[in-house]
């Protein structure tokens, strides 16, 4: 498997399920009013007891740095000038892969 197979088939689904996890996280933050105990368990044995940050503080941050990474994937970065602004690279190869396979997805 080539290097770029390898990122559409295996690397970009990995990190659009982070996205999702970011978002189910997020939403359990915004309907709490408190963190919620807690509990880990691996073959019916409890490993892990603690508060239900332990999942979603790591799951929001770990999801955003996955969202970043999809964003450049797409030939969208921050300018390094200017954090507000965005720098869009116009000669993505990606980017253009991703759009003839969508044409092609809608064409069939």
């Amino acid at each position: 498997m080539d290097e770029r197979q390898k990122l559409i088939e295996k690397i970009m689904p990995y990190r659009m399920r982070s996205a999702s996890i970011l978002n189910l996280a997020l939403r359990y933050v915004i309907e709490w009013d408190n963190p919620k105990p807690m509990e880990i368990f691996f073959e019916g044995k409890l490993c892990v007891e603690g508060l239900s940050t332990g999942f979603t503080n790591s799951a929001i941050e770990v999801g955003i740095v996955h969202c970043r990474s999809i964003l450049e994937f797409l030939g969208i970065k921050g300018d390094s000038s200017n954090l507000s602004k965005l720098a869009v690279r116009t000669k993505n190869f990606m980017l253009r892969v991703l759009c003839m396979a969508q044409l092609l997805i809608t064409a069939v």
